[in-house]
């Protein structure tokens, strides 16, 4: 997910399983805690290039019965959606929810840079209600919840690969505490890292979410960060301002 070298990302997926023989033991870094509630929009995208044996790459959020947002370097390049999964509405990336093959993916055109979101329209259906896309960006401190089953540790190895779907409340911090990651002001968001946790490889395309009248709505899409997770904030591509433009490709 690191932002900086998210064009090298793939290849290093595609020979991750070579080395894992020989990847050091985890370390102790934990990105969140085991989901206190249930998330019914929430979904896990799968791909046959990823290393895990779940399939798993990156979060996918349930916008419409026919459509999720993610990040676009999640299916830009990433082979061909035909293979492509998502299980929705489960806690567990490996059963349970619901299973619906990808049919295409769209994204806005230009560069990737400042606009890293995709929507994928999904082949059926789904069961599960989607999320609301919220209204307004919250402001600078304000509360954000982020979700994924990105790795718990450094190393792309099996121990860091978790089952249960993870959450983290964490803030919207300046923009600028992204700028050596190279934040797009106005079109990106900036959350924070908390005492050791926060975004991994893996929660690319998951969701920031904040709570409204009661209930969970979408913000931000987890797009990557330029340096260290454990210390580094992420940036997330703003959703909320990307309404109109989800919409109308829904729409059409």
């Amino acid at each position: 997910m690191t932002r900086l070298k998210r064009g090298a990302l793939c290849a290093f997926l595609a020979s991750a399983t070579a080395i894992l023989a020989a990847a050091p033991q985890a370390q102790a870094i934990i990105k969140g805690e085991k989901a206190t509630e249930s998330y019914p929009f929430m979904g896990s995208l799968q791909n046959p290039q990823s290393p895990r044996p779940d399939g798993h790459a990156c979060g996918a959020t349930l916008v419409d019965k026919e459509w999720m947002v993610t990040a676009r370097h999640c299916v830009d390049g990433r082979g061909g959606f035909d293979t492509m999964k998502v299980r929705i509405g489960s806690p567990r990336v490996d059963r349970g929810g619901e299973v619906i093959g990808v049919e295409k993916a769209v994204w806005p055109a230009g560069s990737i840079v400042g606009d890293d979101i995709a929507l994928i329209k999904l082949k059926r259906p789904a069961a599960a209600t989607p999320a609301r896309i919220a209204t307004d960006v919250p402001e600078h401190h304000a509360p954000v919840r982020i979700l994924g089953w990105g790795l718990t540790g450094k190393e792309m190895i099996p121990a860091n690969w978790p089952k249960d779907l993870r959450e983290l409340d964490t803030e919207r911090l300046l923009d600028g505490n992204c700028d050596r990651s190279g934040i797009v002001h106005g079109k990106e968001m900036c959350i924070a890292a908390v005492n050791g946790r926060g975004a991994a490889n893996m929660d690319s395309g998951g969701p920031a979410l904040i709570k409204t009248k009661g209930a969970w709505a979408l913000v931000g899409a987890t797009s990557g960060n330029g340096g260290d997770p454990d210390v580094d904030p992420t940036i997330y591509t703003n959703v909320t301002i990307r309404a109109d433009w989800i919409k109308s490709v829904i729409n059409s």
